[in-house]
């Protein structure tokens, strides 16, 4: 420095603020104060003798690589004007980088000379060998540093968790906290509470889906609290998460570790799972409304809009509602009767009938076609399997815990009958998918053997078989002139698409 004492050093500058700086006390908070920070910038200028080409500001953590967007410019801009900018200007070098990856792209800008000072309050350091031995122990010791206070912050919470038994986090809907800072315990909302039970014991009857409890909840006096909210009403996303929320059975995770409460808990472990059960089973109520066998599934020929059904003096008719072009424009509205609508539909199916061969073909691309969704079910059983084989560590661990007495008889017990629900679950499903992998290919060749009785059964079939029928075979049906069109679904079109003369199908 003393060689070029009059020459003007161009550099930049470089301040950092984060939550980091708060967590270490108010000292810490004013001497990293962006404030500080640029004041020391415009005192360099007079003390080093130096031109600030450029500022850059990050206010985000210097502990994670490759996050902070003015960091990354910063370096990009020494890259380009390497040779005209010689240096960075920070307050101290944990400004720069907390991270080993950050860290050492400006040690390996002082070793390849794009940079050749970086100058502190307290010190010039040079590209020198030992100067850079210092910047890489300055960056050293302020990674330790950050390790170590993620690590006591992160024990103090598990510590207060595993001391307090309560959840280190607010209240749910149906409890309320009380307590010192601190020390806050959860309790059971005398109010809330036992309404939230009563949602979970509604929704466990499978009579409702997600929107429905959602408007339940509200009608017997459960609101959102959100000042956002407009309608007062829990959105039903959030009633999913309540509705999966463990927290309620008196067990809460801190990380991956399951924790016994001793808080009350709000919902039987016994209820909690019959909920689960209906979330993975997708259970909904039944509807008592007359079905329409073609109703969503069949189309205006002339304006593309879906067909509606009425019913009139014992018969069942489709219409067009209207309200496409040209059909709006017209005077009269043309009703189908079912009984016709249904005989050119047994006209068409009538044409099919297969043969051996066309049986064997047929078969093959069925199970050609079943193959991805096959290869999506075992990955599905995998992970399931896994999940089975946690909660048995789970299980291991917990009696090690109880073994060495660390945790309570009543705790290990709880524990333990948490875990084997979850496992009773998980084993449920995974039969469910077992028994589809096995019969996703029966199910369809028995369709095939079946097919050539397809008339009968679609004259005799309800509504809701109907329905099935024609979405299985059938796909862009549509009314017009008369007739009922349609094309062929996959792999029935291998049947239809037969020419007049074939010995496979009839004409």
């Amino acid at each position: 420095m003393e060689e070029n004492k009059n020459e003007i050093k161009s550099v930049v500058a470089y301040l950092r603020k984060s939550s980091e700086d708060d967590a270490q006390g108010q000292a810490n908070k004013q001497l990293n104060s962006m404030d500080y920070q640029r004041s020391f910038a415009q005192e360099a200028i007079t003390k080093y003798n130096l031109r600030i080409e450029k500022s850059f500001e990050d206010d985000k953590t210097g502990y994670e690589a490759f996050v902070r967007d003015d960091f990354q410019e910063m370096l990009d801009y020494l890259k380009e004007h390497k040779g005209k900018v010689e240096g960075i200007v920070c307050t101290e070098i944990s400004r720069l980088a907390r991270n080993f990856a950050d860290g050492g792209m400006v040690l390996w800008y002082l070793q390849n000379g794009t940079i050749k000072y970086i100058f502190t309050p307290s010190k010039v350091f040079t590209n020198s060998s030992s100067d850079q031995l210092m910047v890489a122990i300055e960056f050293a010791m302020s990674k330790k540093s950050s390790d170590e206070g993620s690590y006591r912050t992160k024990a103090g919470m598990k510590s207060k968790a595993q001391k307090l038994r309560h959840p280190a986090r607010p209240a749910v809907l149906g409890y309320v906290t009380e307590g010192l800072r601190g020390q806050k315990l959860w309790k059971i909302d005398p109010v809330i509470g036992p309404m939230v039970r009563v949602v979970f014991e509604q929704f466990a009857t499978g009579k409702y889906t997600l929107q429905e409890i959602a408007d339940f909840a509200y009608s017997i006096g459960l609101k959102s609290t959100a000042k956002r909210s407009t309608t007062g009403k829990i959105s039903k996303n959030t009633w999913l998460n309540r509705l999966q929320d463990l927290q309620y059975t008196g067990i809460f995770y801190h990380k991956e570790e399951r924790i016994v409460g001793e808080y009350e808990w709000l919902i039987p472990s016994e209820l909690f799972y019959e909920v689960q059960d209906v979330l993975q089973n997708s259970k909904h109520p039944k509807t008592t409304h007359m079905t329409y066998a073609y109703s969503g599934i069949a189309r205006c020929g002339l304006c593309g809009r879906m067909l509606s059904g009425t019913h009139k003096k014992g018969i069942t008719y489709y219409r067009c509602d209207k309200r496409g072009e040209p059909c709006k424009n017209m005077a009269r509205t043309t009703y189908v009767d079912e009984k016709t609508f249904e005989a050119r539909l047994i006209e068409e199916f009538s044409h099919i009938e297969i043969d051996q061969e066309t049986w064997s073909v047929c078969r093959d691309y069925v199970s050609e076609m079943n193959q991805p969704e096959k290869i999506k079910i075992k990955e599905q059983i995998r992970k399931l399997g896994e999940r089975i084989a946690y909660e048995e560590r789970i299980q291991v661990e917990a009696g090690r815990k109880f073994a060495d007495d660390k945790i309570l008889q009543t705790d290990y017990e709880k524990l333990i009958k948490d875990s084997n629900l979850q496992i009773a679950l998980y084993r449920s499903t995974l039969v469910k998918c077992e028994n589809i992998v096995h019969e996703l290919d029966e199910l369809m060749y028995n369709f095939l053997d079946n097919v050539k009785y397809v008339t009968k059964r679609l004259a005799i079939a309800l509504p809701e078989n109907k329905i099935e029928l024609i979405t299985i075979f059938c796909e862009n049906l549509v009314w017009k002139d008369g007739k009922a069109r349609f094309d062929w679904k996959k792999p029935y079109f291998i049947l239809a698409k037969q020419p007049n003369n074939s010995t496979v199908l009839r004409r």
